[in-house]
Order: structure tokens, then C-alpha cells, then sequence
């Protein structure tokens, strides 16, 4: 620098000192720090971008306060569908029940009461294996299973309903969820307890309410691809799609059933922990 200059900068300092002082002082101090700062921001990116790479970073977690935000549940405890940032729609009060949706060959039952809960049994809207089965397929197939499930529930004077269907039951109860249905307002959650995995639960729009698969592995025969009709499966769109493909088009995961072989899940932890 030459000497002009610099002598010209040290008398600007000394003006600045003997008008300002302290005030002089801190600005120096924040022109200082202007370094960190910028370390700061570049920091403040780097972190995003680690929260979002990750699966269990902190860009996806529902904030509680500042960037932490709440801890993720596993997603087999994950029951809430809620999303971030957004409070969760108050769970219906009332009469609580669930509707049995019956499996292929089986029929409905007389209501009964566990407790505090009433157990709500209708008979499937189609034959099927010597018995009845759940046919949700086409619309207007579909529209009656609704109307026997509204049916039900109003017959029972319920305010607050799981549906918890098995198997062909599973099925139905899986595309009563996915069409949004909440009969007026009433259900808390749908149960697709070792449902037959098919093309119904495409297209999946759901209303928000809970949603638990169980799976026992004793279909293990329903892989992607694999063709109902020799067994005399009821399936919509005449295939399987497989377990993995099928909780994945309804954003839940398939959940062990205390079972290995095909059965219901008679008392599942949901009967105490939606309500």
C-alpha cells in the first residue's frame, strides 16, 4: 500500500475512535465476523441436504420446535397418518364398534359386546365357497358392500367404528378405505387382517384415517402377477400384486400377524389403541 494511503486509513481510525468510540469498536468486531457468518450459512445448507439424504434425517420429521422437530416412529408403530405441520382431524367419539368383514365361505353372526365395544357381524352381499363372500367388484358390486356396511353401522347406533375385515374381507375393507369412505364421519380406521393383495387398492385415495395390514404369510402364493382364477380366488382385476406392492399403494407396511397360517387376528392391539 502506499504510504499516502495508509497514513490517510490511520487518521480515518483515529477520527472514528475519538467521535464514536464503542460504537466504532462493535462495527469493526461485526465486519470481523462477516467470515463466520458466512461459515454459518454454508453450514446451514450442508445440514439440509444431510437431513434429506437420510432416511431417518430431520428434514422429514414433524417439527415440535426448531429444526429438531419431534422423533419419527417406527414406521410398524406409525399409525397416525398426519401430515407435518398439520394437526391431526379429532377421532370420532360415541359408540364404539367394529364391523367384521367375513372371509370367503364364512358368514356373518349375531352382535355382541366385549367390554366397552360392540361387535357388528353382516353377511357378505354375494355367494362364495358354500358360504358368502365380499364381491367389491364393479361399482355397482361395490356399492352394495357399502350399503351393508352403513347399514350396519347405523343399525347399531354406532359413533365410532374400526372395520376390520379378513381375507376376502381384508380386501373389501382395504378398497373401502382407498374410495375415502368414513360413513358419515364415523370411522376411525380400517383392519386388512392377511388380505388377498390385489388390484383394488390402486388409485388409492384415502380420507385420513387409520390403517393397519396384518400378514400371517400363509398366502404366500399371491406374488405379483400371480393368476386368481384357477383357485377360484376373488380378486379385482383378476391377479395378485403382491404383499409389498400392495401396502405400498396403501403408504402403510405390513405389520406380523400373531398367526403364521391364514387366520384372524380375533383381538388385534387396535381394539384399545385408535379409539
Amino acid at each position: 500500500m502506499p504510504l499516502t494511503q495508509h497514513l490517510t486509513r490511520l487518521a480515518s481510525v483515529a477520527v472514528c475512535v475519538a467521535a464514536l468510540g464503542a460504537a466504532c469498536k462493535g462495527s469493526s468486531k461485526n465486519q470481523a465476523s462477516g467470515g463466520a457468518a458466512g461459515q454459518q450459512t454454508s453450514n446451514a445448507g450442508s445440514s439440509g441436504a444431510s437431513g434429506s439424504s437420510g432416511a431417518s434425517g430431520s428434514a422429514g420429521r414433524p417439527s415440535g420446535s426448531g429444526g429438531s422437530g419431534g422423533t419419527l416412529r417406527d414406521a410398524s408403530t406409525n399409525d397416525a397418518r398426519v401430515n407435518p405441520g398439520q394437526d391431526a382431524a379429532p377421532k370420532p367419539q360415541g359408540k364404539r364398534c367394529v364391523v367384521h368383514l367375513h372371509g370367503k365361505s364364512g358368514r356373518g353372526g349375531p352382535t355382541s359386546v366385549s367390554g366397552d365395544i360392540t361387535h357388528v357381524r353382516p353377511d357378505g352381499n354375494a355367494e362364495g365357497w358354500g358360504g358368502l363372500q365380499w364381491l367389491y367388484f364393479p361399482d355397482e358390486s361395490y356399492n352394495e358392500v357399502r350399503g351393508i356396511v352403513a347399514r350396519a353401522i347405523t343399525g347399531a347406533a354406532c359413533g365410532a367404528v374400526i372395520v376390520h375385515g379378513f381375507s376376502n374381507g381384508a380386501a373389501a375393507a382395504a378398497k373401502l378405505h382407498c374410495r375415502g369412505e368414513t360413513f358419515g364421519g364415523t370411522i376411525v380406521g380400517y383392519i386388512a387382517d392377511d388380505p388377498v393383495p390385489d388390484h383394488a387398492v390402486e388409485s388409492c385415495r384415502p380420507a385420513g384415517n387409520e390403517i393397519r395390514v396384518y400378514w400371517t404369510g400363509g398366502l404366500s402364493n399371491a406374488i405379483a402377477g400371480w393368476d386368481c382364477g384357477p383357485s377360484d380366488w376373488t380378486c379385482e382385476g383378476g391377479t395378485t400384486i403382491g404383499i409389498a406392492r400392495y401396502v405400498q399403494l396403501l403408504e402403510t407396511n405390513a405389520a406380523r400377524s400373531i398367526h403364521s397360517e391364514h387366520r384372524e387376528y380375533a383381538s388385534p392391539p387396535e381394539y384399545s389403541s385408535w379409539w
